[in-house]
């Protein structure tokens, strides 16, 4: 099944490199796109992969938008490190 997140913290070509590379090393989880302009990740993954998926990104810091409430500084921080990752790769 197709999904299509809108997520916080994307800012770059970075953080679009670093959410495709991890979510593509993912079971279940294929044509992943990130979409930085629209600030949007789309992928094909099982209904049963989505907290899989919403994990990974978290760890990564980034989260939903619709989940905003989460996004504090710490979240921040690990967004602007995989980022940096995203941009050295």
């Amino acid at each position: 099944m197709l999904h299509q997140w809108h997520l916080a913290n994307i800012r770059c070509q970075g953080c679009a490199r670093s959410i495709y590379k991890q979510l593509s090393k993912l079971s279940n989880i294929t044509d992943v796109r990130v979409m930085v302009d629209e600030k949007l990740v789309e992928f094909i993954a099982p209904d049963e992969a989505l907290v899989q998926v919403e994990r990974c990104l978290k760890r990564m810091g980034y989260v939903r938008a619709e989940d905003q409430a989460e996004n504090n500084g710490l979240t921040v921080a690990r967004s602007v490190m995989s980022c940096l990752a995203g941009k050295l790769s």
